[in-house]
């Protein structure tokens, strides 16, 4: 299965292999979509603040308890959970995870305030 992420409007759709998904644009429309392979418990997205979400992961690996993710800067993380996170870390320290209003199964991680590198650690 993959992910198909809207970076200008934040939505999302899951399709299989073989699965399609209309795309329609008004007259002078633009938009970019993403398209990730699911994870197994987490997807990470990436930094939604940037046109280009996913340049941001320079590493992630999944853990027993869930992923971990170096990112390139600070940034507003966005990941795909069909499990809720019990709770995240940056850089060692706990955070709030918020899940976005709109779309479900997608969550949030502020880490603006993160200088340089960063590790993100989410635990499902």
């Amino acid at each position: 299965k993959f992910v198909i992420y809207d970076v200008l409007t934040k939505q999302h759709s899951i399709v299989s292999k073989e699965g399609k998904v209309e795309i329609s644009l008004g007259e002078n429309g633009v938009s970019l979509y993403l398209i990730l392979p699911i994870g197994q418990s987490i997807t990470a997205i990436g930094l939604s603040n940037k046109l280009i979400c996913t340049d941001a992961i320079v590493n992630k690996w999944n853990t027993e308890k869930g992923i971990k993710v170096t990112l390139k800067e600070g940034g507003v993380f966005a990941f795909l959970s069909d499990a809720e996170p019990i709770k995240a870390f940056v850089n060692g320290n706990q955070v709030l995870v918020e899940k976005d209003a709109q779309n479900q199964q997608v969550y949030i991680i502020d880490c603006q305030d993160a200088a340089a590198e960063v590790l993100l650690e989410i635990e499902i």
